[in-house]
């Protein structure tokens, strides 16, 4: 299954193959080293990190999900902050700067580091 622009996508970490998986459908589509995303969501499921908490076993509970796009178009977004997340520290994605919580972006860049810059449109 080849990866459809036009819809939404689910972008992860992948420990195994040192890349991010892209998730559509159901189905891994991709594993790009680096992404662009707009319209995003930072997702985590509580039962997944509860388990990966208890268990000390890393798995796949978080996500960040939105629509593939070009670089250029998620950097002229808004502003950039670096967000992060550890099922360990926090039970949802942060600012990295400030730590208050972060659940939504216009956009996201992640890139082969595994570092995530989230945009966000500039108030008016």
């Amino acid at each position: 299954m080849a990866l459809d622009n036009s819809k939404r996508c689910h972008a992860y970490r992948n420990l195994n193959t040192g890349t991010w998986s892209l998730r559509q459908s159901g189905l891994v589509v991709a594993h790009p080293t680096t992404i662009f995303m707009r319209d995003c969501r930072f997702l985590v499921q509580p039962a997944g990190r509860e388990k990966t908490v208890r268990e000390r076993r890393k798995r796949v509970h978080a996500y960040i999900s939105g629509y593939v796009c070009t670089e250029q178009e998620a950097r002229d977004s808004g502003e950039g902050h670096m967000v992060r997340y550890d099922p360990y520290e926090m039970t949802t994605f942060i600012y990295t700067d400030t730590e208050e919580p972060v659940h939504e972006a216009a956009a996201v860049v992640m890139d082969d580091r595994y570092k995530v810059e989230a945009f966000f449109e500039e108030d008016a």
